[in-house]
């Protein structure tokens, strides 16, 4: 790359250039703001060896400045909120930095937390690297050459409000709930926002519709329903009645309310005689945080995370999902439980959810990964692999060998694919892969799902329609809670591709400042024996029912198979195959063919564990938004409320249709109940919850 060339090009377009050595982002020179090189001065600055180049925007290149859109979210929003412009960016997304000429306009930020930046509006005082610099990781920047080619001149003022709108439609798709309530979101968000003295009803409803867009949830019975909302909150607020707003809002979406109200300058106060218009409905008693049975600790697993756990601070259920999910992906397609026609081999899907980022979830592998390192190291060099993007990206560690025929009729070899289908797929960042599956066209899901059910994997594309028979994937993921509830999406809830996981709740064990002693310990004898359980599984062929556990599985087998209500239920509603795969492998550790006693009551525990999990973490959320809604207020209210009360929880925005099929739901599940109370004309129905 010709730096001088480039460099001397921007100077000759009125720009004002910095030198960055290669690969830094951000210059070295001393009072580098200040720097005004000329075009024969670049020589002297650029000496044609690699280098990055810096525009010195603002008042240096004569108003040029750039809105950096640092989130996927901010540059998909971008074109609903400013003018079509020059863009350019990483070649991974070459439209995050948006060119405009704004002279006078002031550098400005909105961020959500010290280190996390929504949009950034650069002018004077700050730089932006481009073509031809590189960035840290090695992907070049570059301009985009198929949008505008023009600089979008735009008034200072009108500048800043466009990226305070984008940034606050940004924050609010971010925030959008993927796993119902959205209904009650729009209320919060338009009654915090419609309040006297900040947006207007016309404004609003720009940025949820945005919001609502991008996130792929503008079906046109969402699109009308925020229409409604808008407009009667509008009214409702001009006429002092009732509604949700801020309270509510921060419910929701924790730290919403401040941001906004830093970023657009709103009052953090009611106004006099507005507070008492701000309805705040409880939150949800949580479940109790879930205990792990001692009879998850039958055998080799519970062995080898009985000498783990004193010298790690991971909690010991990640350490058990950890040793089982890595354990049936070693063994392969040795051993196998058959339901019917087909075969159950014993791959898990194991999600580890934090309360926070700090629950050490990445560190439940590194214990698991050296004892199995010493029984199979080429499994663990070769076929554990990071990261859940696409299908194809998923097949093609497991791909089937291609051949063509040639002009003779003869075989040539296209491919010669992979020829150990074992594959562990460690996602550290599981709560971007929920995000990457959002996207139109991603097959990610799909691919998983088939993985699960051990059917033939392909994707049909018309370049390379890659197949994959015969894999075993297994995978561990990491996520919070808070990630888990923001991105898991009502349809990944419906098709099935949360109940093929296990979610186990995970937090810090303990507290070791210098890190355990885990390398003094003697792990020989635990490696052998996980050496005789693997080469044992690899041959076990089918496992089968033993005498001592059919009775027990008799017993439980109706209750985990039942149907259960809500999300809870969909997300728990492959309960029996997920046993049946941990009870398997708790039998193949003990070198056992058959499921006895022991091991089918270690695999409830483990179960058991997930269930509970999974009813912390959502609840008895019904993933109907209105229902949710009605069950929350009459929660609150242990004298019930009337047919009129619940039309009133929703400013009168729901049809009396849609209100009986929420009321109906939680009728079936068992969660509410009616009577009829004497009113000297029309009984009138009163509701409680049960």
């Amino acid at each position: 790359m010709n730096t001088n060339r480039y460099a001397q090009g921007y100077i000759e377009r009125g720009m004002a250039v910095v030198p960055v050595p290669d690969k830094l982002k951000r210059p070295v020179l001393s009072e580098w703001q200040n720097l005004r090189i000329k075009v024969e001065d670049v020589p002297h600055y650029f000496n044609g060896k690699p280098q990055n180049i810096g525009i010195l925007v603002g008042e240096p290149s004569s108003g040029v400045v750039d809105v950096d859109l640092d989130v996927p979210e901010a540059v998909k929003l971008a074109g609903h909120f400013l003018p079509p412009t020059l863009t350019s960016g990483r070649a991974s997304a070459p439209t995050s930095h948006r060119w405009y000429r704004s002279p006078g306009v002031k550098t400005a930020k909105w961020k959500i937390s010290d280190v996390e930046m929504l949009v950034e509006l650069r002018s004077t005082g700050c730089q932006t690297l481009v073509e031809p610099s590189v960035h840290p990781d090695g992907e070049p920047y570059v301009w985009n050459r198929k949008g505008e080619t023009h600089i979008e001149e735009v008034s200072p003022e009108a500048l800043l409000r466009m990226c305070r709108e984008l940034a606050t439609a940004t924050l609010l798709t971010r925030h959008l709930p993927s796993v119902g309530g959205r209904h009650d979101y729009a209320l919060a968000v338009a009654g915090y926002l419609l309040r006297p003295g900040r947006l207007n009803d016309e404004s609003v409803l720009r940025l949820t519709v945005a919001a609502w867009r991008v996130a792929g949830a503008d079906s046109r019975e969402a699109v009308r329903d925020l229409e409604g909302i808008v407009r009667d909150t509008a009214r409702n607020i001009g006429a002092g009645r009732e509604v949700v707003g801020g309270p509510t809002l921060a419910q929701i979406a924790p730290g919403v309310p401040e941001l906004l109200a830093r970023w657009w300058g709103f009052e953090r106060t009611a106004s006099p005689g507005l507070a008492s218009n701000y309805v705040v409905l409880p939150s949800p008693t949580p479940a109790p945080w879930p205990k792990l049975d001692k009879a998850a600790y039958h055998g080799l697993p519970g062995e080898m995370v009985e000498v783990m756990e004193p010298d790690t601070e991971a909690d010991s259920v990640a350490l058990f999902g950890n040793v089982l999910a890595v354990f049936g992906n070693v063994i392969g397609r040795g051993a196998y439980f058959k339901v019917g026609a087909g075969r159950h081999h014993l791959k898990l899907y194991v999600a580890l959810v934090g309360e926070t980022s700090k629950a050490r979830k990445g560190t439940s592998w590194e214990q698991p990964r050296e004892l199995i390192r010493a029984v199979d190291s080429y499994w663990e060099e070769e076929r554990v692999m990071n990261g859940l993007s696409s299908g194809e990206g998923l097949i093609y560690p497991v791909r089937d060998r291609v051949t063509r025929e040639d002009d003779d009729g003869g075989e040539v070899v296209v491919d010669e694919g992979a020829e150990d289908k074992r594959l562990l797929v460690q996602e550290p960042e599981l709560a971007s892969t929920l995000k990457v599956m959002r996207r139109e066209g991603n097959t990610l899901s799909a691919v998983v799902r088939q993985a699960f059910d051990d059917a033939r994997l392909q994707v049909m594309t018309r370049n390379n329609p890659m197949k994959a028979t015969g894999a075993h994937i297994s995978i561990i993921g990491h996520i919070t809670m808070e990630e888990l509830l923001r991105y898991l999406t009502e349809t990944e809830t419906a098709n099935g591709f949360a109940n093929r996981f296990q979610w186990l709740l995970v937090k810090r064990s303990k507290e070791l400042a210098f890190g355990g002693e885990w390398h003094k310990v003697a792990t020989e004898p635990l490696v052998g024996r996980l050496r005789q359980a693997v080469n044992f599984g690899k041959e076990a062929g089918e496992i089968n029912w033993g005498q001592s556990a059919k009775g027990l599985w008799q017993e439980v087998y109706g209750p985990l198979s039942a149907g259960k209500p809500g999300l809870f239920g969909a997300v728990v509603g492959r309960a029996e195959a997920q046993v049946v795969r941990l009870a398997s492998i708790y039998a193949v550790m003990d070198q056992s063919r058959t499921i006895e006693e022991e091991h089918l009551m270690a695999a409830l525990a483990i179960w058991d564990y997930a269930e509970d999990s999974a009813r912390y973490i959502f609840g008895d959320a019904t993933g109907d938004a209105v229902a949710d809604r009605i069950m929350l207020a009459l929660k609150a209210k242990p004298g019930g409320l009337t047919r009129t009360q619940i039309r009133d929880l929703f400013g009168r925005n729901q049809r009396a249709e849609r209100i009986d099929h929420a009321l109906a739901l939680l009728h079936r599940a068992g969660r509410v109940g009616m009577s009829d109370e004497e009113t000297g004309g029309r009984p009138s129905e009163r509701w409680f919850a049960t």
